[in-house]
């Protein structure tokens, strides 16, 4: 009878995508704990730290998962707000070992959310915390790398609701994405093993070197996802010139558009960088800021390791800041330097990628329809259009470009204003702002911006949201708190009941 009552239950599962989703991602988030469960019961460290969060995630995974079910079809309405509910359940739910392990819960949702945007901004002593803690901050900048890749390549285009534009908007317009023909499920894992093989690459690279497996595991997961912590058992500034090399190569690989290592490594078409205008212009970029700081450092920065030292530090910081990772901290460097480089980090790198940031294409876009609206007016009866990569940007295109740079410049003078008004002076409120709002946190925590240990609860979540925005490119955050969409979802929501 118990078997027949299973078997009917299993046969009449509601359909409900929010509850499937979360449950598919709760199981994920368990399985992903177990390697930092491992390593605390190796070193003899609290078992309950992982144990827990993992019988929950497991548990309401299944339980979930045997009651509900995968709609046929997901309105855009609907995409919309799984989209945020998806992102916030892993804030939770990640935050929760560190709770077990006795920190506050404003704590524990800072740290989370920090990893999961991979801004990277500790509120922990990771030299105090346990090993396993640290490999959990890792790999959860290495799901938040991968999420934000897959999230406005491959899943806001099956919601509809503008997905369209924002795909746009963070591809770089690149023909690559309209021309894959593969399943976006098959696409999907593709993209999985791209990522996965970059990040294997670089651990036996950093091995190779003479780095512990746990401190290359852990590099590696935070340098392809753009995220950056430090080692748990030494200072980054103390590795070898070969192992920053090496870390520089690969931050710069998590800033480049995933399309190009997508076509480069199933196609083997090897030339699509160089035939994409954004790669050439982020090298450039990058080439440009390395020859001025380092110029401007021999001006004034007397601390004397010698060229070559000099020079790979330079190489570090720079790339660190374009692709808003940040290894190393600048705090003892000219003042001008550290301006610059926040200014990169606010940049970010190109769309399509692991950074925040405003992103390259979109800059190079702005540029060109500023450049045509000039020569319009030179010329009123000229025809100007504006190209990226040889392809033409539609007006509805650059219209929502233009959106999404106005809203990320309000949001952060928004962020800047709170913090004056909770009386911090404002150089530390703007660092500290563009800091998580670029998702480049690491560097600037304690040093150049707010002693984040130091502020209230409120405080602390209020930074979350930032990051959270930061990390959701703005638009497809703010659009989730418009009355609009929430109207149109409350009505969905009716016709549907």
């Amino acid at each position: 009878m118990i078997g027949i009552k299973l078997s009917i239950n299993l046969h009449n599962k509601r359909e409900n995508a929010y509850l499937r989703v979360i449950s598919i991602e709760l199981l994920g988030l368990s399985i992903a704990m177990l390697p930092c469960f491992l390593i605390d019961i190796f070193e003899n460290t609290s078992n309950l730290t992982f144990i827990i969060p993992i019988l929950i995630g497991i548990i309401l995974s299944v339980t979930i998962g045997l009651t509900t079910k995968m709609p046929k079809t997901i309105r855009s309405i609907d995409g919309l707000f799984l989209l945020g509910i998806v992102w916030i359940v892993a804030i939770i739910f990640s935050a929760v070992p560190f709770m077990v392990s006795g920190f506050s819960v404003a704590d524990s949702l800072f740290e989370s959310t920090s990893n999961i945007t991979t801004s990277g901004a500790a509120i922990v002593n990771v030299r105090r915390i346990s090993s396993g803690l640290f490999m959990w901050r890792s790999i959860m900048e290495w799901i938040g790398g991968l999420a934000i890749i897959m999230l406005f390549t491959l899943l806001l285009p099956m919601f509809g609701f503008g997905s369209r534009e924002l795909l746009d908007s963070s591809t770089s317009f690149s023909s690559d994405a309209s021309t894959l023909t593969l399943r976006k499920k098959d696409i999907a894992e593709q993209f999985l093993c791209v990522y996965s093989f970059l990040t294997a690459a670089m651990v036996l690279l950093l091995m190779s070197l003479d780095v512990s497996f746990f401190d290359s595991l852990c590099e590696s997961l935070a340098t392809i996802s753009t995220g950056g912590p430090v080692s748990k058992y030494s200072n980054f500034s103390e590795f070898p010139g070969k192992v920053k090399i090496v870390c520089s190569i690969f931050m710069l690989l998590g800033s480049i558009n995933f399309f190009l290592h997508f076509r480069a490594i199933y196609y083997k078409k090897y030339t699509t960088y160089f035939s994409n205008e954004e790669f050439k212009f982020v090298l450039l970029w990058n080439s440009i800021l390395i020859t001025l700081i380092y110029i401007l450092i021999h001006c004034d920065y007397t601390i004397g390791k010698g060229f070559n030292s000099d020079f790979i530090d330079v190489i570090v910081a720079v790339i660190g800041a374009t692709s808003t990772t940040f290894f190393v901290d600048f705090e003892y460097w000219p003042e001008v330097v550290s301006t610059i480089l926040i200014f990169a980090a606010f940049l970010g790198g190109s769309a399509g990628s692991t950074t925040g940031g405003i992103k390259i294409s979109r800059l190079i876009v702005i540029l060109k329809y500023i450049q045509n609206g000039l020569k319009s007016i030179l010329h009123p009866e000229a025809v100007c259009e504006v190209r990226l990569n040889k392809g033409f940007v539609e007006n509805r295109t650059i219209n929502i470009i233009a959106t999404l740079c106005v809203l990320f410049l309000l949001t952060t003078l928004a962020g800047i204003l709170a913090l004056v008004i909770c009386g911090y002076d404002l150089p530390s409120s703007i660092l500290t702002t563009i800091a998580l709002i670029t998702t480049s946190g690491s560097s600037f925590n304690g040093t150049l911006g707010l002693s984040i240990c130091g502020l209230n609860w409120f405080l602390k979540i209020f930074l979350c949201f930032i990051m959270l925005l930061g990390r959701l490119e703005i638009i497809s955050g703010i659009i989730l708190f418009t009355p609009r969409f929430w109207k149109e979802f409350i009505s969905s929501m009716k016709r549907t009941g």
